[in-house]
């Protein structure tokens, strides 16, 4: 596993954020060129999962929505206490093909389990969304180096599942 330091570049302090929690972006040509914002999610019904993660420092929340096995929307949080940087990115991800067979991730005892990987990109960004395969019980966020420095995260830190719907 490879952890590579970010920092921030999108400090977001309470007075310049808006009451709207999110960016909303332009998924890329691969997902029609639609516009997704938190209210299209919504309308498209509840998220059915969401992961999380929180120390003293950090605190990542990923909600997921599956459209079918191959493309999910999400709505992703990733937020620095001590730089009081907060980015948030609400997209479609389409599932990526992997060159070399099953994706593989470690939990935090070193416990490796296949992933689905999901692609989104955003003017050249590109985040990777990894999914436990099984039980879609774990999580965890890459930032490809195209996106600069996202809040000092960590890639790959495991974010835990709470199931929304049954």
């Amino acid at each position: 596993m490879i952890l590579l330091p970010f920092s921030c570049t999108h400090n977001i302090n309470e007075e310049q954020h808006s009451s709207k929690l999110y960016d909303t972006l332009t998924v890329d040509d691969n997902v029609k060129n639609e516009v997704v914002n938190e209210e299209n999610i919504e309308k498209n019904g509840d998220f059915d999962y969401a992961y999380f993660y929180e120390d003293t420092i950090f605190n990542d929340i990923l909600r997921v929505k599956y459209i079918d096995e191959n493309k999910i929307k999400f709505k992703l949080i990733i937020e620095n206490k001590n730089l009081k940087c907060k980015k948030e990115i609400v997209g479609t991800a389409s599932l990526r093909d992997s060159e070399t067979g099953i994706e593989l991730d470690e939990d935090e005892e070193g416990n490796a389990y296949p992933v689905n990987e999901f692609e989104y990109k955003d003017k050249g960004c590109f985040t990777y969304i990894r999914i436990s395969f099984d039980k879609k019980d774990k999580a965890s966020i890459v930032f490809s180096k195209e996106c600069g420095e996202v809040c000092n995260h960590v890639n790959y830190t495991v974010l835990k599942v709470r199931k929304l719907k049954n």
